[in-house]
């Protein structure tokens, strides 16, 4: 069994997935700290696009709109199936 972490994100409905690999499935991540990192530049990336005009000043994220998730992988579970 593999330790993994994901980052969900707070949407109207509730929590769900918040980051994707190119093949859609959900990011996994080593540490809690690489999940945090991903989660701040995210942040500051979309501040730099609202500061750019390219969001709308009401696209801003705060911190507490994420949260990090364990996720246990068995060598035979398929990623898809988190």
């Amino acid at each position: 069994m593999t330790i993994k972490f994901i980052v969900q994100r707070e949407y109207m409905y509730g929590w769900d997935d918040g980051f994707f690999d190119d093949d859609e499935t959900p990011t996994l991540f080593d540490s809690i700290e690489e999940a945090e990192e991903d989660i701040q530049e995210h942040i500051e990336d979309v501040k730099d696009a609202i500061v750019k005009g390219y969001m709308d000043k009401d696209s801003v994220e705060e911190r507490d709109c994420f949260r990090i998730v364990e996720v246990k992988i068995m060598k035979e579970d398929v990623i898809k199936d988190l």
